[in-house]
């Protein structure tokens, strides 16, 4: 049961509301809805707002006064879109008790607004909010499932025939849909380079060895016909 829509003026008598824009104004309707469920119990009335903004000019033009009767219902309209683009902010669906923002189950923020149909035709567009525990326990639940196609996946990987896969010398890489057997990469030796050690020698053994690389010189003999070398050390 919905009572007519009426215009409403502030404490001072004003039905026309000065924005912060000078120029411009609004207007702010209020309508009364009870509601009946179906085992026959009353809920309590509720009031709905709804606003007609435009050029103050404008809305003198309407000549509305307080507790005029217009015709057609407040509705309400609820969209996971922002109502306004400059300020998205504004008409977030927010719990007036814990102040959380309602989400719908695709964990997408609910926007709401209520606009006067004047023709009374529509009804309103609502969509159901999911409580933040239930998201939270929803995504636990599709990360257990990941996890358990994975496990699932790993293990088909995977034969009692020995002879047609041995994986002994296997290991499993990447994750996801792009799992794959790799060799075990095998452990290498390493390899110690012996320490070299540089003596050191005074002038006279080094001119000693000057003198026996000289002579080893001496008596290298080179054969023209047959073009060897002859080496005698």
């Amino acid at each position: 049961m919905k009572n007519s829509v009426r215009v409403t003026a502030d404490q001072y008598g004003n039905v026309i509301r000065q924005s912060s824009n000078p120029d411009y104004g609004f207007i702010v309707l209020e309508q009364q809805v009870v509601t009946i469920r179906e085992n026959g119990f009353v809920d309590d009335p509720r009031t709905f707002k709804a606003l007609i903004s435009g050029k103050i000019s404008n809305l003198k033009f309407l000549d509305y006064y307080e507790g005029k009767e217009l015709p057609g219902n407040i509705i309400v309209v609820e969209s996971t879109t922002p109502f306004n683009t400059k300020n998205p902010n504004k008409h977030l669906k927010i719990n007036p008790k814990t102040g959380e923002i309602l989400k719908d189950k695709n964990n997408q923020a609910i926007y709401r607004d209520t606009i006067w149909d004047s023709t009374g035709c529509r009804e309103n567009v609502l969509i159901p909010h999911v409580r933040s525990e239930y998201i939270s326990r929803s995504v636990d639940k599709k990360v257990e499932n990941t996890e358990k196609e994975i496990t699932s996946i790993q293990t088909s990987l995977f034969t009692d025939d020995e002879d047609i896969f041995d994986t002994d010398d296997k290991e499993i890489v990447g994750g996801g849909d792009s799992i794959m057997l790799q060799d075990k990469e095998e452990d290498v030796e390493e390899i110690v380079i012996p320490e070299v050690i540089v003596e050191e020698h005074t002038e006279e053994e080094v001119e000693e060895e000057d003198e026996e690389e000289e002579y080893e010189e001496e008596l290298i003999e080179v054969e023209d016909d047959e073009e060897e070398f002859l080496f005698e050390i």
